[in-house]
């Protein structure tokens, strides 16, 4: 399995240190990348970096303060009409899942990265249209916060494999537990907690030194 699935985390602890523009491009490829239906491709991604528009935005997802943290945000909007020629009152669903995948791409890129990212959907979308100004025809699905973690995020608990999963109808179990690998899969998810804090730790101790020396500069000049 991909070691970035096991090692993504949903972060809210953030270092302010921007985060480098070939990371920011690659993450927002990563999204452009992801399946659509019918390969419409009806999405946009608005990135908010200046320190008031993200404030206001913070407090239109029902003042989750924390987000105030990240120093990027990626703004993921639909375009519900553009699907609803094809697809008419599916339409809707079908925007919903595309940007759906053009998020979980960009998530799994913001780990590939080495960056801590969060997929936010509480916020009061009136409030947002308005700040963003979004037209008619776009509606917004979520929020994606980027930035380097300033603690390490523990995984929370997950379901074991056997419990979610069915084979040929609902509720209709063909196969014994002992098939699920889990132990192993629980091994490796601690090998790459253990390489991740490492990294991270790592990570953190250089970017604290350049802080320093670019200090240091500022002094001597």
């Amino acid at each position: 399995m991909d070691e970035n699935i096991l090692k993504r985390r949903s972060c809210k602890n953030y270092l302010q240190i921007p985060i480098e523009w070939s990371k920011l491009v690659n993450i927002l490829k990563a999204g452009s990348l992801a399946p659509s239906a019918g390969n419409l491709q009806n999405w946009k991604f608005i990135v908010i970096q200046e320190k008031e528009n993200r404030q206001k935005i913070a407090n239109s997802c029902l003042f989750q303060t924390w987000m105030n943290q990240a120093p990027t945000y990626i703004i993921v909007c639909g375009n519900f009409q553009m699907a609803q020629k094809y697809y008419f009152e599916r339409g809707n669903m079908f925007t919903i899942q595309s940007c759906a995948a053009a998020m979980e791409n960009m998530l799994i890129e913001a780990t590939n990265q080495k960056l801590g990212s969060n997929w936010v959907g509480a916020f009061d979308e009136q409030k947002l249209n308005e700040i963003l100004e979004i037209e008619d025809e776009w509606k917004i699905y979520s929020i994606l916060t980027l930035g380097y973690e300033s603690e390490k995020t523990e995984m929370p608990n997950k379901l074991e494999l056997k419990d979610q999963v069915y084979f040929e109808k609902f509720k209709e179990n063909q196969y014994e537990a002992s098939l699920f690998p889990i132990s192993n899969l629980k091994n490796e998810i601690n090998n790459q907690i253990n390489k991740t804090k490492s990294e991270i730790i790592g990570q953190k101790n250089k970017i604290q030194k350049k802080i320093e020396e670019n200090k240091k500069k500022l002094l001597e000049e």
